[in-house]
């Protein structure tokens, strides 16, 4: 392990005062280098597949990043742990993996990241991770790392069976939380933490539903990403308006990797990691609004404590962030992250939708006068299996067949269903909304089969009795580039049978 002192911390802090500059990237004199990164995924976050096109487009091809998820664990906080030991040593070259590891594997200024109450709103983390205070964290890794990058993501919140506003609301929760020094803070909260990713007597992910159902749980800490994913909403109904703990992921390089590169191919992969932070700063927001509309379409209520409530939640954790102040480097990152936008206890992680505001579902977005529409009426598309080949699904089974989509729209609402019909492909429901002349934005409400997917903006057209679509503006979290659903949106026309 090794500890970094907080008068040097300050001193990186300094240094990384100023803007990044890149040298130019991709020249040809450069030999081509394959990296493999390896991810542990977690549901929410900017997929490490963009940060690999970037870096193949930063290095002019130069530099190809093989991905690989396989790692895959019972109890993630073991997985986590052994990707970081695995890029230390070199094994790995590239790893994608949530930042709060380090402040187990030889970076005690991480721990800064898991302060109760000091980074509350993506809008703080952002700050961090695209300014001087996310450079000077990197900078404490341990030599045999090189870190590009801190990519943020949603703040964690309070799903519970009572509105978590008070001590008293905390005292006795039994809360799903997924790693060890969360627990801490909220344990100071009242709260009894099942921690789901670390020890003996760890409840392992894909059983914390169960215990919800059963009531053997009855609050869970967790991003909006999660809490969606997992359903986790039809058995607890009061959400913390407010946040506790931020979300990142880190983007690392072994050294090992690092001295293989050129100066041009180390650049472009630095500009790549910051193309993914601004990726995250445009749609984890996006995604949050989403989120939010989802859950209060499903009855959720969210919890906004005063800020009376909110500084007494503060004073009972404050222990905790005092233990920060036994190491210096921790301590001297805490001060530096006190210092940015927004920083300290907000009530409000995101602003609230205005959806949440009214009762019920929200009305579909009306067309403006004039404003061209998709006719009304049943559509099917095609999909065969020579589309589902050409990119690589067919190893699924349920991708051996064609399969036709029917999709009736109507009236600012959809409604969609797939033949052959499986338990865990749909149907779907849920609203749309035009942009301009000829761009619609899908919204998923409902998914009766598997998960609620992101919203999808497509580019439409409409000619005798067939809709085309293209795609629309790039965006990382859009499920449009799942390679499934750009088989159906843009493999065939949808014909309009009704």
């Amino acid at each position: 392990m090794r500890a970094i002192g907080a008068g040097l911390f300050v001193l990186l802090l300094a240094a990384c005062g100023g803007v990044q500059h890149a040298n130019k990237s991709g020249a040809s004199a450069d030999p081509a280098v394959t990296l493999r990164l390896v991810q542990v995924e977690d549901s929410g976050d900017i997929p490490a597949s963009y940060f690999a096109d970037a870096v193949a487009r930063r290095s002019g091809g130069s530099v190809k990043v093989e991905l690989d998820s396989r790692r895959r664990a019972r109890l993630p906080a073991a997985n986590e742990l052994a990707l970081a030991r695995d890029v230390r040593a070199g094994r790995v070259g590239l790893g994608y993996l949530p930042a709060r590891v380090w402040a187990r594997e030889g970076a005690p200024a991480f721990e800064a990241l898991l302060a109760p109450f000091a980074i509350t709103t993506f809008r703080t983390a952002d700050a961090l991770a695209a300014g001087r205070v996310g450079r000077a964290l990197l900078k404490t890794l341990p030599s045999s790392l090189v870190g590009v990058a801190l990519v943020p993501s949603e703040p964690r919140r309070i799903l519970a069976s009572t509105r978590p506003v008070t001590r008293k609301a905390f005292a006795g929760l039994r809360m799903y939380v997924n790693d060890n020094p969360r627990a801490l803070g909220l344990r100071a909260l009242g709260a009894r933490p099942v921690e789901g990713a670390c020890c003996a007597g760890a409840v392992p992910p894909e059983e914390a539903r169960h215990a919800l159902a059963n009531g053997l749980l009855n609050a869970v800490e967790a991003s909006l990403s999660d809490l969606v994913i997992d359903d986790d909403y039809e058995y607890v109904k009061h959400l913390s308006g407010y946040s506790i703990y931020p979300r990142f992921q880190s983007i690392v390089v072994s050294r090992r990797a690092w001295d293989r590169l050129t100066a041009d191919q180390r650049s472009a992969i630095r500009q790549a990691a910051l193309d993914t932070v601004h990726a995250a700063g445009r749609a984890v927001p996006e995604r949050e609004r989403f989120e939010l509309r989802v859950l209060c379409w499903s009855k959720v209520n969210i919890a906004v404590p005063t800020m009376s409530q909110l500084n007494h939640l503060r004073r009972a954790v404050r222990p905790s962030i005092e233990a920060l102040r036994a190491d210096g480097a921790a301590a001297s990152a805490l001060a530096a992250i006190r210092s940015l936008p927004l920083a300290g206890p907000r009530p409000l992680a995101a602003p609230i939708p205005a959806a949440c505001r009214s009762v019920g579902r929200p009305e579909p977005v009306r067309p403006r006068p004039g404003e061209a529409t998709i006719p009304d009426g049943v559509y099917a598309t095609t999909d065969t299996v020579k589309d589902w080949r050409e990119v690589d699904l067919t190893k699924n089974p349920d991708f051996r067949v064609d399969v036709t989509y029917v999709t009736r729209i109507r009236d600012g609402r959809w409604y969609q269903f797939q033949l052959p019909g499986y338990s865990d492909q749909g149907p779907w429901s849920g609203v749309y909304e035009f942009h301009g002349t000829n761009t619609v934005t899908f919204t998923m409400l409902r998914a009766l089969g598997g998960q609620l997917s992101a919203p999808d903006t497509v580019k439409w057209s409409y000619f005798n009795g067939e809709l085309y679509f293209e795609p629309g503006t790039p965006d990382p979290n859009s499920s449009v580039n799942d390679p499934s659903a750009r088989v159906m949106w843009f493999a065939h026309p949808w014909r309009k049978i009704g």
